[in-house]
């Protein structure tokens, strides 16, 4: 998924479940769902990892939820929508190892946005969540 996807759902489902999370600063989600690909994908893009690396793990949500439980929350809800379950050698990193994979350069991420209809039907509910979020009724 791509950052509107990303930060769109998470706040939307933030907002849907505020009352029993206790979340209040939706900036920290905001943050919290793109910060693993603001960390992963540079590195990636100088040769570290493969776009899903450290922050796509399951220890760096850990940590980040220590920091901020919204910024923790918004790591989880990336993780979900990356569907990382499916990489576990990413997700429980490192405990079963390091995982290096092929890495990517600017052009791919651009060409992937510009060309799978999946990634832009993401960015357009994401974009809908963003717009509609604050209209959500909190359960």
């Amino acid at each position: 998924m791509y950052p509107l996807a990303h930060i769109g759902v998470a706040l939307f489902v933030a907002k849907l479940l505020e009352r029993r999370l206790k979340l209040k600063n939706y900036k920290l989600v905001a943050l919290g769902s793109i910060l693993p690909d603001l960390i992963d994908k540079p590195l990636t893009i100088v040769g570290i990892g493969s776009g899903r690396f450290i922050a796509h793990s399951l220890i760096f949500t850990v940590v980040a939820t220590l920091i901020s439980r919204e910024l923790g929350f918004g790591c989880a809800m990336h993780l979900i929508l990356d569907r990382i379950w499916e990489e576990p050698d990413v997700l429980f990193m490192p405990i079963f190892g390091i995982p290096w994979g092929v890495h990517h350069t600017i052009y791919d991420f651009i060409r992937i946005l510009l060309t799978d209809r999946t990634v832009q039907a993401g960015e357009i509910v994401g974009l809908i969540c963003i717009a509609s979020y604050r209209k959500v009724k909190p359960i």
